[in-house]
């Protein structure tokens, strides 16, 4: 009698080679994150679109008052621009980047970080994100093993890594990522999971974020946290339930406060009295607070309430 094979029976596959699957596969989940992060905010009007390699064609004029003089203007039409169009291109000369160029981690090390066409640096940020990612998928598979949460967990990774990134080039968490976040989360939960309890975690994440974003502004009189903080916050209640979210949250609390020095250092120079006094005047500018939330979540799924139940222990 003929058996299926089942694909998650880790004895089923060769020795070593689910390890080297989930590298392999983090590393073009990467890849495809870059794209991601590069070019959703430019298609919700966080950032500007890149300009094209040919002009864009005229539809119609526009009228600009100059004194007394009406001068017509042409309105140009931007193409098609999505996560599939156009190709890859060079930020600087704007050719085409071939596939073979495009291999994670790989293109950019052939390349020694250099455009092919025109020598423009290619920011060291891409295979950063690559090798960050297949990391990040070694060590899901490491913690969950050859399961379908394995599967799960690396689609809350990577949405979790392109919103890091997004929310450090344009301090926007795109809803256009969060919310469905937030549903796959409840979905993840109510298939395998405690659905009560993710929801309750969401509820409690989303109210406690909003209460303290209020309270930030009543006591500063300016914005503190973003809205996106307290969805992306729910995000994480979803997936994590109730005790991992508060190692998730607390852990975020403590990253954020040391990012935030650390931002601040660099931006007075290395100097230890000038930042110690912008932050004592409460002179210090805005940052995102979106990366330690990541950063808190990642630590969570990787430990669940392992870390508080040590915590707790420790103080008994």
């Amino acid at each position: 009698m003929l058996t299926m094979a089942n694909p998650f029976d880790a004895s089923w596959w060769p020795p070593g080679f689910l390890p080297v699957a989930a590298v392999l596969f983090g590393a073009i989940l990467g890849s495809f994150l870059n794209v991601v992060i590069h070019r959703l905010p430019r298609m919700g009007g966080y950032a500007p679109l890149p300009e094209p390699r040919v002009p864009l064609p005229v539809v119609g004029n526009h009228t600009l008052e100059i004194g007394d003089h009406t001068v017509a203007q042409p309105l140009p039409v931007h193409p098609d621009y999505d996560l599939a169009q156009p190709g890859s291109a060079c930020p600087a000369c704007r050719q085409p980047i071939p596939w073979h160029d495009n291999l994670p981690v790989i293109g950019w090390l052939l390349l020694k970080g250099r455009c092919r066409n025109c020598a423009a640096t290619i920011s060291p940020r891409y295979p950063l994100v690559e090798l960050a990612t297949a990391a990040g998928c070694l060590a899901i598979f490491d913690c969950f093993g050859a399961t379908g949460a394995t599967l799960a967990w690396i689609g809350f990774f990577a949405a979790t890594m392109a919103l890091f990134w997004i929310d450090v080039d344009t301090m926007m968490l795109p809803t256009g990522i969060t919310f469905p976040l937030i549903w796959a989360g409840l979905a993840w939960q109510a298939w395998a999971g405690d659905p009560a309890g993710a929801i309750l975690a969401t509820i409690a994440a989303y109210l406690g974020f909003r209460t303290l974003e209020a309270t930030a502004f009543a006591v500063f009189r300016r914005d503190a946290l973003g809205r996106g903080d307290a969805h992306l916050a729910a995000a994480l209640g979803a997936w994590l339930g109730p005790r991992p979210l508060v190692v998730a949250i607390a852990g975020s609390f403590v990253l954020g406060s040391l990012l935030g020095i650390l931002v601040e250092f660099v931006r007075q120079g290395y100097g230890f009295g000038a930042t110690w006094r912008s932050v004592r005047d409460r002179q210090t500018r805005p940052f995102p607070f979106g990366p330690a939330l990541v950063l808190g979540g990642w630590v969570a799924m990787l430990t669940g309430d392992r870390l508080l139940r040590w915590y707790l222990e420790g103080m008994a």
